[in-house]
C-alpha cells in the first residue's frame, strides 16, 4: 500500500527522465524465532541449570508504515504507458524496530513440550535415600537432617 507524499528531485537525459519521489507503504515483515517457553521449563537455581527446556518456534507478521524513496526512470519516447517507466531503486531511509502494537499474526509452527520432561526424583526430607546436596548414598551411619554428614554442615 504506498502514498504519494512529495517529489524529491528529477534529473533528464537524452530519452530518459529520472525522478526520486518519496511515499508512505504498509509495510509486512514475516520473522520467524525460537523462543524458551519459561512456564514449560523448569530452572533449579539451586544448581544453577534447566533439568528440562522446552522451545517454541514461531512466525509473526508485523505491518508497520515507513518512508521509502523510489527512483523512478521514464521512458519519454516510449509510447506504451506499461512499458515507459520502471522502479530502479527502493532505498529506506531509516532504522527500525518492530512493535508489539504492529503484531497482526503470531502462529505457533513447533514445540518441544510435546516431549516428555525429565522428572526430578524428590522424596521428602526424612526419607531420602540420597543426600540432596552431593548425591552420596544416605545410610544410618552417615546421615544427619536428611543430608549426609558432609554437607549437613552447610544446612
Amino acid at each position: 500500500n504506498l502514498e504519494f507524499l512529495y517529489l524529491d528531485s528529477t534529473e533528464a537525459n537524452d530519452s530518459t527522465l529520472q525522478a526520486s519521489i518519496v511515499v508512505s507503504a504498509d509495510i509486512n515483515y514475516v520473522v520467524e524465532f525460537q523462543e524458551r517457553d519459561e512456564d514449560q521449563s523448569y530452572y533449579d537455581k539451586e544448581d544453577q541449570t534447566y533439568y528440562w527446556e522446552v522451545y517454541n518456534t514461531f512466525k509473526n507478521t508485523y505491518v508497520t508504515q515507513k518512508e521509502l524513496v523510489l527512483t523512478i526512470d521514464f521512458d519519454t519516447e516510449n509510447t506504451n504507458l506499461d512499458n515507459a517507466f520502471t522502479c530502479s531503486e527502493v532505498y529506506a531511509n531509516e532504522a527500525f524496530y518492530l512493535e508489539e502494537c504492529e503484531l497482526i499474526k503470531s502462529e505457533l509452527l513447533n514445540t518441544t513440550g510435546d516431549e516428555e520432561p525429565v522428572t526430578l526424583h524428590y522424596v521428602p526430607d526424612s526419607l531420602h535415600t540420597t543426600c540432596p546436596d552431593c548425591g552420596c548414598e544416605l545410610t544410618l551411619r552417615n546421615s544427619k537432617d536428611g543430608f549426609c554428614i558432609n554437607c549437613a554442615v552447610n544446612h
